[in-house]
């Protein structure tokens, strides 16, 4: 922030979002592929919709389980990608509206996420070379790895992607 001038913006917090109290302070929130790795998510969205101000507004991008997920890829989430809150589309809703929110709008990303998923790991494995010498062979091992376990979770069909906006009525 201080690089392009925004330092004065913004302000920082690190630790459990559920330990601050910020009773309708806040304009908006983005959450991008956030929620998906938080226990208990109702309880967060439910905190995260007491600290907008009314009129509020969200922009979440999450992972969804656009069929039931098998038990090897809900192990794959939780051990790869510390994934442990991943439901269907309807849940999420369910679980939005549970907390308050209104006018939700959802946009099933999963087609555009399973493409760039793909793409993403065949361009990083193509620049092996490249990534290789700026990482190091143990980070760009796990993260091809990374790459590759997504990109295949997406193409089972199973897990998809979806972008959600909505606000806080009064």
């Amino acid at each position: 922030t201080q690089r392009v001038g925004l330092d004065h913006l913004v302000d920082f917090k690190a630790g459990d979002m559920l330990d601050y109290q910020w009773e309708a302070t806040f304009d908006h929130f983005i959450s991008l592929l956030v929620f998906l790795h938080m226990p208990g998510r109702s309880e967060v969205l439910q905190h995260c919709h007491q600290s907008l101000k009314p009129g509020g507004r969200f922009f979440i991008e999450d992972f969804v389980a656009r069929r039931p997920l098998t038990q090897q890829d809900k192990s794959t989430l939780r051990d790869t990608v510390s994934a442990v809150s991943i439901t269907s589309a309807d849940e999420y809703r369910a679980d939005l509206e549970q907390a308050g929110f209104s006018e939700l709008q959802m946009e099933d990303m999963s087609e555009a996420w399973t493409a760039w998923t793909e793409q993403r790991y065949q361009a990083f494995k193509k620049e092996a070379a490249r990534h290789r010498e700026l990482y190091g062979e143990a980070l760009y091992s796990d993260r091809l790895a990374f790459y590759e376990t997504i990109a295949g979770l997406f193409a089972a069909g199973n897990l998809g992607g979806i972008r959600i906006t909505g606000r806080k009525t009064a």
